[in-house]
């Protein structure tokens, strides 16, 4: 039900940001996120072929599915990049989420025998992927060699939890600030001097 849905989203965007904004990060309330989020998830389509014929009522349905799923990857993305997965226990909890997205990634490409850059919001596909090879792929191997004793600690041992300083934000300036951990990056580079404008294409909102 598309009106069910919209609520559906709409109630995660704000649980969002009312935890991003909050004083202190609860990375629990993060993972549950996560795994809400990625429940709704729909695997991942084609691009669609311009054929030129006008929209009717089942276009119109599907342009407000897309939104909503372009929307739930978005809410995705944003919770997974607040969390630190090489904590143990807080991959742990989100590995259903983890594993769920590496199966959609893995269906698609063997559906359409392309890479993701062949689906539909291919960029935020490609982000989801980059996560799960960066996170995921290490990960793997690592959680197989534990104990049971070690997986099966009290929740009271807690998350590890990246400091709010520490992730992306947009000032009150409307200036981006990247997360700590890509600032990080060797490939990365900080130019101040020359600052870029991004202008969504929508609205027309701009940020530096």
């Amino acid at each position: 039900d598309v009106a069910a849905r919209a609520v559906f989203v709409a109630d995660l965007e704000q649980s969002l940001f009312d935890l991003l904004n909050a004083a202190e990060l609860d990375g629990d309330a993060i993972c549950r996120l996560v795994l809400q989020a990625s429940g709704g998830l729909a695997p991942p389509s084609a691009q669609p072929q311009a054929d030129g014929a006008g929209a009717g009522d089942d276009d119109v349905q599907d342009g407000v599915r897309c939104d909503q799923q372009a929307r739930l990857r978005k809410v995705l993305i944003r919770a997974l990049d607040c969390l630190d997965l090489s904590d143990e226990y807080t991959f742990r909890v989100v590995e259903p989420a983890l594993q769920y997205l590496k199966s959609l990634l893995a269906d698609f490409r063997a559906r359409t025998g392309t890479g993701i850059l062949g689906a539909r919001s291919c960029k935020q596909w490609l982000k989801l992927q980059c996560l799960l090879e960066e996170q995921l792929g290490f990960k793997v191997s690592a959680v197989a060699s534990t104990t049971a004793k070690e997986t099966r600690r009290s929740s009271a041992t807690g998350h590890k939890r990246i400091p709010a300083a520490d992730y992306a934000m947009i000032t009150d300036n409307y200036e981006y600030v990247p997360s700590k951990r890509v600032k990080a990056l060797e490939t990365v580079e900080h130019h101040p001097s020359a600052p870029k404008t991004l202008r969504c294409s929508s609205c027309g909102h701009a940020i530096t």
